[in-house]
């Protein structure tokens, strides 16, 4: 309940009069001293809730973006939507109490865009919360890449307690590789059999140089793959790190052959 106070203030001019008593007069200042209050009802109108997509949401498609939707709040008659990049969000919409708003592409790529949905009736309004999502990354943006044609200057090999290690091979390949057939030329690979019989691998493969990235909400990592498991203890992962003492297992090849990847 809101109250609205409003004080009256009043100028008394007397002159060359002494027709008030001090009774009038002591009335007339307790009337000042007070305000006179009424009351508000509070607004019918509920805020918007439930939005998709969800507050917070990543790597939204620049070419196919979708649909706002949310839900609105009781009472709801009208709408006004709000939307636009972070920190610079402007009125797109104002009408009938819809709930969907299809956003027109193409949307910027790695972009934050905010949003907000006003619902109204012919006496007041309700704002929903600031939503926001982020745009997917531009894939033509390559940080880092190796093909495996200048040896192995950008990778540290280590020895981890087996008998063969990481090489590089230049085709014709020892043994067949089932790889993409968009994949040629030098190959990165930890090959048990071209070692011989009765030997083991144990080996780490590590970039040399650190990748050094901008701040981005999120990056990825591609490669052409070719994993044959011979059994139950045969096991690869890929693991990273943004300080070279913690890393983070994105990866695990175990058991199952994935092959043509």
């Amino acid at each position: 309940m809101k109250k609205l106070g409003l004080v009256f203030c009043l100028v008394l001019v007397i002159c060359c009069s002494n027709t008030f008593g001090q009774s009038e007069l002591t009335k007339i200042e307790r009337i000042l001293n007070n305000s006179i209050q009424t009351t508000l009802d509070p607004c019918p109108v509920g805020p918007a809730t439930n939005p998709t997509p969800a507050n917070g949401t990543t790597n939204i498609s620049i070419s196919s973006p979708g649909s706002l939707t949310w839900n609105n709040g009781d009472g709801t008659t009208l709408v006004d939507v709000y939307f636009g990049p972070e920190g610079n969000v402007v009125w797109i919409y104002s009408g009938s109490a819809i709930s969907s708003l299809l956003l027109p592409p193409p949307l910027n790529y790695q972009t934050t865009y905010e949003w907000k949905v006003v619902c109204k009736n012919d006496t007041c309004n309700a704002e929903s919360e600031i939503w926001s999502f982020t745009t997917e990354a531009d894939p033509s943006i390559i940080w880092w890449e190796d093909n495996f044609e200048e040896g192995l200057a950008n990778w540290t090999i280590t020895n981890d307690g087996g008998t063969c290690i990481w090489q590089i091979f230049e085709p014709p390949y020892p043994n067949l590789y089932t790889l993409p057939n968009s994949s040629y030329g030098g190959v990165l690979v930890a090959d048990a059999d071209f070692c011989g019989m009765g030997t083991t691998l144990l080996s780490t493969a590590t970039i040399t140089n650190p990748i050094v990235l901008l701040p981005d909400p999120y990056h990825w990592i591609e490669f052409d793959n070719d994993w044959q498991a011979f059994d139950s203890t045969s096991f690869g992962y890929v693991e990273i790190s943004t300080d070279n003492i913690n890393w983070q297992m994105i990866r695990t090849f175990h058991e199952i052959d994935v092959r043509y990847t």
